[in-house]
């Protein structure tokens, strides 16, 4: 039996993506991308690029807040423009954590960050962010078990899930039949059976691959 976040069964349509074949698929991305040093790697062992593939953070956010939201469709209406096209959200949260002015009030949740790296970087940083830009309730968990993300998805939240390897994801599903783990991950690469918005993670790979601290998504304001 599956028991997760309330779209759970959306997700594989809902997901968003940070990058797709091997290119941009998010405007931040693509202003990294055409600043670029180095190819995008063709092989799916190889370390991310440090010259985009920048917004991990911003895009597994997204995913966790979409897999909560009672109604899909109206919370992304939000991201219109008056012009009536809509914005990607994880573009919208980059720009938003980014931005120079709104750094005063990220500091106020995490006073460590380093100035010259992007803020999406920071997980920290996320439950002031996703409350102001997404209007999502999320809290900040510096030590995290598999358990305790099974009770969380039992309890209906999402959780932002940090890799060892300097990448997020977003879990929004349990599998008790299998006792995995099911997630989003933005990068499509790393998914060369193209399961990337509905990817599972069993405890011994999450107790080698996640890092202790989690952001829990647990539903609208």
């Amino acid at each position: 039996m599956i028991i997760g976040a309330r779209n759970w069964q959306q997700m594989p349509k809902l997901a968003y993506t940070q990058c797709w074949q091997g290119k941009p698929n998010s405007a931040i991305e693509a202003i990294l991308y055409k600043h670029n040093v180095a190819s995008f790697p063709d092989d799916p062992s190889s370390p991310l690029p440090k010259n985009w593939l920048e917004t991990c953070g911003s895009h597994s956010a997204a995913n966790c807040s979409v897999a909560i939201v009672a109604d899909p469709s109206s919370w992304l209406g939000r991201f219109a423009t008056p012009g009536g096209q809509l914005l990607r959200p994880p573009d919208v949260l980059t720009m938003w954590m980014n931005e120079p002015k709104n750094q005063r009030i990220l500091d106020t949740s995490f006073p460590a960050a380093d100035p010259m790296v992007m803020d999406n970087e920071y997980r920290q940083e996320y439950p002031l962010s996703v409350k102001n830009v997404f209007g999502i309730d999320s809290v900040y968990v510096d030590q995290f078990s598999f358990a305790q993300a099974i009770q969380e998805l039992r309890e209906g939240h999402s959780i932002e899930l940090g890799l060892a390897i300097g990448h997020f994801i977003a879990a929004y599903a349990y599998d008790d039949s299998t006792n995995e783990l099911i997630y989003a991950d933005p990068a499509d690469y790393r998914h060369p059976d193209g399961h990337y918005a509905d990817a599972r993670m069993g405890i011994d790979e999450y107790q080698k691959t996640v890092t202790p601290a989690v952001v829990v998504y647990r539903g609208e304001l």
